[in-house]
């Protein structure tokens, strides 16, 4: 997969759009490059359980976990923590999934530098989404699930 997610909606609202593949176990690296730079909470990546609708409320965030690039900060369980320093537009925003026996393991990467560990032990079973959030008309980010896992993590 290599796709562009881009909100053209014309609402205001958080549009939450899933990668067409999901994942329970094994190891998984998922980039997203900004095509256009980010504001405020614009763009969020992380991984999801399925949705019943596709929009994303920004004060219930219940079963998403993830990274807010205009301002560096994590969301998920706990609220949101700045965890780097922002990102720009045409940065690489990278998620690796990691199965272990005691659970999900997400750790942020910024242009091929590991950041640091978003979230562990997140619960085994349910079927993970990498996903995006977009906000305002006209925000594009770009998805790829080829790119290697960068060198460091092997």
């Amino acid at each position: 997969m290599n796709s562009v997610a881009h909100n053209q909606s014309g609402i205001e609202d958080h549009l939450l759009v899933l990668c067409d593949q999901g994942y329970k176990s094994g190891r998984h690296y998922i980039e997203f490059t900004l095509e256009t730079e980010p504001c405020e909470s614009s763009v969020i990546v992380g991984v999801t359980y399925m949705r019943n609708d596709y929009y994303f409320n920004m004060n219930d965030y219940k079963n998403f976990w993830g990274f807010i690039p205009a301002d560096g900060s994590k969301i998920g369980d706990g609220g949101i923590n700045e965890v780097s320093i922002p990102c720009k537009m045409k940065d690489k925003i990278g998620l690796l999934l990691n199965f272990t026996s005691s659970g999900l393991e997400l750790s942020l990467y910024v242009n091929s530098q590991e950041i640091t560990v978003l979230y562990k032990n997140l619960p085994l079973g349910p079927v993970y989404y990498p996903c995006s959030v977009l906000k305002f008309d006209g925000i594009k980010i770009r998805v790829s699930n080829s790119v290697p896992i960068p060198e460091k993590m092997l």
